[in-house]
């Protein structure tokens, strides 16, 4: 069903939506079970993700469809917020012709992230070191994103972690195999324990 049916009073979507429509749509790259299970690393894989908050997340495999796509992303509009006194930000979009707003507790439980409430984490930390991370996941101290390739890491645990995360959670197309400094400090959450909160990123 074309966009111009459904949203039609709002110009700005249906050339977003036109624009877009002229691209493909890749579907998510959905990890194989049975190979992991084969590898021995599935389950290491998913204590990973339970040990930073995320284990609901490695369990869903859920599909879409390309018209459906092309609207939510056409539609889209997000409001970030920071502070101690602001309101929670929130997320709105148009699914044929209705219209959705959730806030981001709200839409971090639809996808099974953890509550945005419960974490403090909502960003990567000026703290973290990526070079330091690097260096103890590949044994080289210098993380740059021109020349480090996910290859370079050591625990093909992590290695697929990187991938997992790069398809799906940050649905990245191009250089999956480049890790970026996002996917970086997931890894560092994951092996030390620390709670993470995908939605807010």
């Amino acid at each position: 069903m074309p966009l111009t049916l459904l949203v039609c009073q709002n110009p700005t979507h249906i050339e977003c939506y036109n624009c877009l429509s002229s691209h493909s749509v890749v579907a998510t790259r959905c990890y194989d079970e049975n190979l992991l299970v084969q590898m021995g690393l599935l389950e290491d894989i998913r204590w990973l993700f339970a040990w930073s908050g995320m284990e609901h997340f490695i369990e869903r495999k859920d599909h879409t469809y390309r018209d459906f796509t092309l609207q939510f992303l056409s539609t889209l509009h997000v409001k970030v917020t920071s502070g101690a006194q602001c309101q929670e930000g929130y997320i709105s979009f148009y699914l044929l012709g209705q219209f959705y707003e959730f806030n981001f507790s709200v839409f971090s439980e639809i996808f099974g992230f953890p509550p945005s409430l419960d974490v403090t984490l909502r960003a990567v930390p000026r703290p973290f070191n990526p070079n330091a991370f690097w260096l103890e996941i590949t044994g080289s101290s210098n993380y740059n994103t021109s020349s480090c390739k996910c290859i370079q890491i050591r625990n093909p645990c992590l290695r697929v972690a990187q991938r997992i995360m790069a398809t799906g959670i940050f649905a990245r197309d191009n250089t999956v195999s480049v890790p970026q400094l996002f996917e970086l400090y997931f890894l560092s959450c994951m092996l030390h324990g620390e709670r993470l909160d995908p939605g807010s990123f």
